[in-house]
């Protein structure tokens, strides 16, 4: 992914971070982005036990991060996919 592209996404969401108003929702990333994201050592990983069963998820500032194939490389929104 292009530096440009990148720091304009970042940027956007980190804005969106900053703004948000009541409970954090989660973000949705395009594969790309969220790869990106994760080269750059920016998602944290957090594994967690429910029911037994051993469960990992990836955040970035507080927001689980969700990688959909349906959104382009660079396309984000915050919330997560319900279908």
């Amino acid at each position: 992914m292009h530096s440009d592209v990148f720091n304009i996404a970042k940027t956007a969401i980190d804005a969106g971070i900053e703004g948000w108003i009541g409970r954090p929702a989660g973000i949705t990333m395009g594969f790309a982005l969220a790869a990106e994201f994760s080269r750059r050592g920016l998602l944290e990983v957090v594994e967690y036990d429910v029911f037994g069963e051993s469960w990992t998820h990836r955040r970035y500032r507080g927001r689980i991060v969700q990688a959909d194939p349906v959104l382009d490389e660079h396309d984000f929104f915050f919330g997560m996919r319900l279908s």
